[in-house]
């Protein structure tokens, strides 16, 4: 009997000793759960940038210059390799700065800080007959990744070389691009950008505005002038174009007889041009004009007093004018085309020196840098 107790005994205290185990396990978990939650709060906030549609979802927390910044890099730099890819001297590798060199890109900043040019940069990979292109763009404390492709897909526009079209997704791309944000202590208020701020993004798209560099000495030079002849040329930021009008004779098959209607003389024709009202007198007639008093069988009365008065009517009468009307006629003319003016045109075309990005693309539809460095606007807008 005592050997059953003890035995009673011993599962009663593996029961126990289960439970505070089980309890401490409990409590060391409850408490891994509140340091991981509290670093998950600490965790810097991302802004996520898809690939698709060039940026097109962007968290609005987060500034939307840098996003800017980054579709600014990834556009021009797109717009310099989509002509030089395939060839084998084309530099696989190219940083920020190596663009502010090549004048294809301008100065890249958030506020007052400007994005590290060196850091900053592109890569690009040859992948199964396309181009994979990483970017990275580093700014302060932020920092953007994403990547695209280019190739020649049966889209292509403008160029044998773009973008891949990559189509909408519901869920997000399990390897996401992120951008940390900028750190406030960074920035200085009292700094103003000389190139206005995009206005607040409502609809996760961006504009950007074309600017093309105004033809001069300095950046190009102009061939020699073409030719006169008379094949309209259009004028444009690089083509200049003179015309001149030249007179011409011929001696030759440039007289014609043709029919000519012609004024031969005038038909004088009366017409009621109106009416007027004109008063005649038909008669007179007895008018009381007042009275007297006169004495009648002793008494004083009041007798009237007549006069002769003229009776009037009153009619219409038409008023009459005369007009000439022409009476045409037709007879055999000569006509003389022997003589004739005609224009003729000339151009010259201009040529940007090598390296040169004569259009360049702004999120600004006034700015002030591509303006003063000689760019005009174009009035053409890209939306991304």
């Amino acid at each position: 009997m005592y050997k059953e107790r003890k035995e009673k005994l011993g599962v009663l205290n593996y029961l126990v000793y289960g439970f505070i185990i089980l309890l401490i396990l409990i409590i060391i978990i409850i408490i891994m759960a509140g340091k991981s939650k509290k670093k998950v709060q600490e965790k810097p906030k991302e802004m996520i940038l898809y690939s698709e549609e060039q940026l097109n979802k962007i968290e609005s927390d987060f500034s939307e210059t840098m996003a800017a910044n980054m579709a600014s890099f990834k556009y021009n730099a797109i717009d310099y390799y989509k002509d030089k890819l395939g060839n084998e001297k084309v530099d696989m590798v190219l940083t920020l700065q190596d663009f502010y060199d090549k004048h294809f890109i301008e100065e890249l900043k958030v506020d007052d800080t400007k994005c590290d040019s060196t850091n900053s940069k592109v890569e690009v990979t040859k992948k199964s007959g396309e181009y994979k292109l990483d970017f990275t763009l580093v700014c302060g404390d932020a920092k953007a990744t994403m990547d695209t492709y280019l190739g020649k897909y049966d889209y292509c526009k403008n160029s044998d070389i773009c973008e891949k079209k990559i189509e909408k997704k519901e869920e997000k791309s399990t390897n996401p691009s992120t951008i940390k944000p900028i750190n406030p202590s960074t920035i200085n208020p009292s700094t103003v950008d000389p190139t206005p701020s995009p206005a607040p993004n409502t609809n996760n798209k961006f504009t950007f505005y074309e600017y093309a560099l105004t033809p001069s000495n300095e950046v190009g030079t102009y061939s020699d002038w073409s030719s006169w002849g008379k094949q309209e040329i259009a004028s444009s930021l690089m083509v200049d174009v003179e015309i001149k009008d030249e007179t011409e004779t011929k001696t030759e098959g440039c007289t014609e007889t043709k029919e000519e209607t012609y004024v031969s003389g005038y038909n004088t024709e009366t017409y009621i041009a109106g009416y007027i009202t004109k008063k005649y007198q038909v008669g007179t007639g007895k008018v009381q004009t007042g009275t007297k008093q006169v004495k009648k069988n002793g008494k004083v009365v009041n007798v009237p007093i007549y006069e002769d008065r003229p009776i009037y009517q009153t009619k219409e009468e038409p008023v009459y004018k005369t007009k000439e009307t022409p009476i045409y006629s037709t007879r055999q003319v000569v006509v003389d085309n022997c003589t004739s003016t005609v224009k003729y045109y000339r151009s010259r075309k201009f040529t940007y020196k090598k390296g040169i990005n004569y259009i360049k693309y702004s999120i600004s539809d006034n700015d002030s840098n591509l303006l003063n460095s000689g760019y005009t606007k174009t009035g053409n807008t890209k939306e991304f």
